[in-house]
């Protein structure tokens, strides 16, 4: 009887992972993937969405108090406090707004647009922004989205009452041409302002 040393064996057989096992892991593993991607995917377009909005709401609350002063704010202080003292949904303050001695309020006392920082014949910006700003407040307080809004959107404040603040993104996902839009409206504003000093 021959007797098969240890040796003469060969090498012991190497576990193997089977084909199935394989292309289950490697299926639920792209699935992860893609799901976690349409995760993120949707997460960055609603913050854009929201961001697109919040900046547009700092450009209308800007052109609201350019059009009330004939100037534009100088300090996100100075912008807050004028859309909290017109509460921002109806289009120009009370008459007590009017005689509190805010600087602007009885240029805002009256809806006529002769006397909002238009010209007769067009519509009251005034009102026209204030509904703008109720709007993009999407049911919130508009003091408290704007205060939002300026955490999150980036103001660079001149010191010229007559330049318009510049916004910026500041590298957060926005829709494609919101800031040049709101750049241009805010430039369209000083034009008419300028023109309506001279």
């Amino acid at each position: 009887m021959n007797a098969t040393s240890p040796d003469d064996r060969g090498p012991e057989p190497v576990p193997t992972i089977s084909t199935r096992t394989f292309l289950i892991g490697f299926g639920t593993v792209i699935v992860a993937t893609l799901l976690f991607s349409l995760v993120v995917a949707i997460k960055v377009r609603r913050d854009a969405v929201r961001f697109t909005d919040q900046i547009r709401l700092v450009g209308v609350a800007i052109e609201a108090y350019a059009e009330a002063h004939a100037a534009f704010p100088r300090s996100p202080q100075a912008l807050e406090a004028f859309v909290d003292a017109r509460g921002a949904v109806e289009g120009a303050p009370t008459g007590d707004a009017a005689r509190s001695g805010q600087p602007g309020a009885a240029a805002d006392a009256s809806a006529d647009p002769a006397s909002v920082g238009g010209s007769a014949g067009r519509a009251a910006p005034a009102r026209r922004l204030g509904e703008e700003l109720a709007a993009l407040s999407v049911g919130a307080p508009t003091g408290l989205a704007l205060r939002a809004a300026l955490a999150r959107v980036q103001v660079e404040w001149p010191a010229d009452p007559g330049v318009p603040p510049t916004l910026s993104a500041g590298g957060r996902p926005v829709r494609h041409g919101v800031v040049k839009e709101v750049t241009e409206r805010l430039a369209t504003c000083a034009e008419r302002l300028a023109a309506g000093t001279e």
